[in-house]
């Protein structure tokens, strides 16, 4: 029956994509030449189109002769071509200019009536760098990672963190790349800042619905950041300072129109001025670069080698030192045999490391732990005609872990090597008012020392998006996905230091979910409202036994207990734009729960990231001369923690008797966050600048990040003292570029 099926879609499809003319090229900007990620190209004559894939490659069927083609972007002025098609392989590139502040409105108001763009993915979260620098963030730097915080379904439960909750899932739970390398640490400063430089990025795309199937490893999201590739056009430099951080990026051409480089840097500067002792107990500080080269071949292979390295240092007056950082290198080449073929081969290496000492009178050791990825994968796209592409790949990862080494006569944890493979098979079928994003990824993960570990998983996806008018668009999915390594971390703080990835092992199994989607859209001029909900059914979900120890604890893997989870929510949000002002209100409903017998054995409790309820507002207004005000309110529900209920006396001292876990929750949390940025009178084409003043918190709001308890033997009760982070923080950025 499947083979009837296969072929029967082979011969009806066989005249559109074998006798057809077809065209392909790359879209990119007149500006810098840069490949334009998610650009739409519309045949006005035939009513069909295409979209840019991540390398802004595309492939698209025509008829014969002379040809109207619209090409557009939502960050570029679209323009209309008149080519004439002739018989065999045609190739066009065609080239954008960015927008200006002027016509923007009216260029993102055009966009909108493109037909190619009816049938979006409704979870999927397309973030710019332009768009990145006009949302009110926190701190004055221009941050992805506080950018998707505010995010309808993406959450964090603290102030300063970096951590992400998608949809019911762990921090662990996502994957974040960087030109296709994972990442596996995302915070600066303790967590205040986030590893991705908004200077060197391109885009970003997140999925945190059902993620496609040419994806994996990961429950929750999805976040695959592309870095900018360097100007082919003329030489950039661009720079700024906050109070956190000072930055500088160079970019140019190293042949004109063939070749490019780019090189940004950061890194914080208020440790040369700060040292550890009574007045701050820790003081950190960080150093990042980015570094990218794109060599154009020829007209059908193009070579990208990029570099990330970052270094974090916590240095205490005690003697309480940490240092971590990742490091990636990415080799990656595109080839185009054919103008309805894509092929991309990546070399990638990703390394990750985490040192915790201490050097005192009292204590004199160091724990390390960290993994490494050496990974290789190919991927090829075949566009059989305008509504159709098949997309398939293999992978493999070679991961070293190293749960924990200790110096002296501390034990160290046997390192570990596993081998993970997987393929997949993915087809697109795209028409004017249907979608249908259907595959399934097969995957295996093995030790390697002795051979005791095997695991492997079959992950269907499929998503429908489907428009049922102009204004009404409806989209419903389901997916499997697997996880195969996890995150030791202490779950109560906002922030730790301590942390180790370990693989699924005999001890523990592999996490895998159930995705249940369905959401609709309906749009009415410049109004947009999205309603989505969700169902998670969660396996071999990880927690922590009471008075786990994670450090310097060669059966770490044994402080853990397995169970079943579950996570299901509903977000609305609502998009307006009243002219020069634009306004957004969301609201989600979502819980995260548990049921791990040996944890809690009445049942179904909270997990540590559940906030039943979330209410976020934001509103930017730009005058018609030169400045631009932003706002953000956030409001939800406080954080589960696990209160003392009690004491026992143990000699010499009482000891606390906790409530059931995570029976209790901190104080509800809300906040203020406002934005101003001032563009001076003489930006030009040549020389841009902007100075942006923040305030961070505004009505200094007490939200607790935790509390500690102590018992106070005069009054025979326990003592609650809470823990803030910063209650206000004024902050000034300037941003140079020429």
């Amino acid at each position: 029956m499947h083979r009837i099926a296969i072929l029967s879609l082979f011969i009806l499809t066989l005249p559109t994509w074998l006798w057809c003319q077809k065209i392909c090229g790359y879209i990119t900007s007149k500006n810098n030449g840069e490949a334009i990620i998610g650009a739409t190209i519309y045949n006005e004559t035939s009513h069909t189109g295409c979209i840019t894939n991540d390398y802004g490659f595309f492939s698209l069927n025509t008829g014969a002769g002379l040809q109207s083609l619209r090409v557009s972007h939502i960050n570029y002025i679209p323009k209309t071509v008149n080519v004439t098609i002739g018989g065999g392989e045609t190739v066009f590139n065609f080239e954008l200019e960015a927008l200006n502040d002027t016509i923007e409105e009216v260029a993102v108001t055009a966009s909108t009536l493109n037909p190619t763009r009816k049938t979006q993915n409704l979870h999927q979260k397309i973030l710019s760098a332009n768009e990145l620098q006009k949302l009110p963030l926190p701190f004055g730097e221009p941050d992805l990672i506080k950018a998707l915080q505010i995010q309808p379904g993406i959450k964090n439960t603290a102030d300063g963190s970096s951590a992400l909750f998608v949809r019911g899932g762990r921090n662990d739970q996502n994957l974040i790349l960087i030109d296709e390398a994972p990442i596996y640490n995302t915070t600066h400063l303790f967590g205040m800042v986030s590893v991705i430089n908004a200077d060197a990025l391109n885009d970003a795309t997140t999925h945190t619905g059902v993620i496609p199937a040419n994806t994996g490893g990961r429950l929750a999201s999805v976040i695959d950041v592309k870095t900018r590739e360097g100007n082919l056009k003329e030489y950039q430099f661009c720079g700024g300072i906050s109070p956190f951080a000072l930055r500088m990026t160079h970019q140019g051409p190293i042949i004109k129109e063939r070749a490019s480089y780019l090189v940004s840097v950061r890194g914080s500067y208020l440790d040369r001025f700060i040292q550890a002792g009574n007045s701050y107990n820790f003081v950190p500080s960080f150093l990042e670069i980015n570094g990218k080269i794109n060599a154009k071949l020829n007209t059908r292979n193009r070579l990208f080698l990029a570099l990330y390295k970052n270094n974090d240092h916590l240095k205490s007056f005690d003697g309480l030192s940490n240092t971590w950082g990742n490091s990636i290198l990415s080799l990656r080449h595109n080839y185009t045999p054919y103008q309805n073929w894509f092929i991309n081969t990546s070399l990638i290496v990703s390394q990750y490391h985490n040192q915790i000492a201490f050097n005192d009178t009292l204590r004199q050791f160091s724990w390390t732990t960290g993994i490494q990825d050496y990974l290789g994968k190919m991927e090829g796209t075949w566009y059989l005609n305008n509504t159709f592409k098949l997309n398939g790949g293999i992978q493999l990862t070679l991961h070293q872990y190293t749960p924990g080494t200790g110096s002296g006569n501390e034990e160290i944890v046997p390192n570990t090597q596993y081998l993970e493979r997987s393929c997949f098979v993915r087809g697109v079928f795209t028409a004017e008012y249907l979608k249908t994003d259907m595959g399934f990824r097969y995957s295996q993960f093995s030790e390697l020392n002795d051979g005791s570990t095997f695991y492997q998983g079959l992950e269907p996806r499929i998503n429908f998006i489907s428009t049922l008018s102009q204004s009404l668009q409806l989209q419903a999915g389901y997916g499997r996905v697997f996880q195969y390594d996890q995150l030791l971390q202490n779950q109560i703080l906002p922030y730790s230091s301590i942390e180790s990835w370990i693989p699924s092992s005999s001890f523990i199994f592999p996490q895998h979910a159930d995705v249940f989607t369905l959401g609709i859209q309906m749009t009415h001029k410049k109004c947009a409202v999205l309603v989505e909900s969700y169902y998670k059914m969660l396996t071999n979900q990880p927690d922590f036994v009471d008075h786990a120890k994670i450090l310097n604890n060669l059966y770490a893997e044994q402080e853990i207990r397995q169970g079943k989870g579950k996570a299901y929510g509903l977000e609305a949000s609502i998009n307006q734009s009243f002219g020069r002002f634009q306004s957004g209100i969301s609201y989600n409903w979502s819980r995260s729960l548990l049921l791990i017998p040996e944890i809690q054995s009445t049942g179904w409790y909270p997990a540590a990231h559940d906030i039943p309820h979330d209410f976020r507002l934001t509103g930017t207004y730009k005058t018609r001369k030169r400045w631009e005000f932003s706002a953000l309110w956030v409001f939800h529900s406080g954080k589960p923690t696990t209160l003392p209920i009690g004491l026992i006396y143990q000699h010499p001292r009482y000891v606390p008797i906790y409530s059931r876990r995570n029976s209790a929750r901190l104080p509800v949390y809300h906040r203020l966050d406002i934005a101003a940025r001032l563009y001076p009178k003489n930006n030009s084409t040549r020389y841009k600048s902007s100075l942006c003043f923040g305030i961070y918190n505004v009505y200094a709001r007490q939200n607790p990040l935790g509390y500690q308890f102590d018992f106070d033997p005069i009054e025979g009760n326990i003592k609650a003292y809470q823990y803030n982070f910063i209650r206000i923080f004024p902050n000034i950025t300037y941003t140079l570029e020429f």
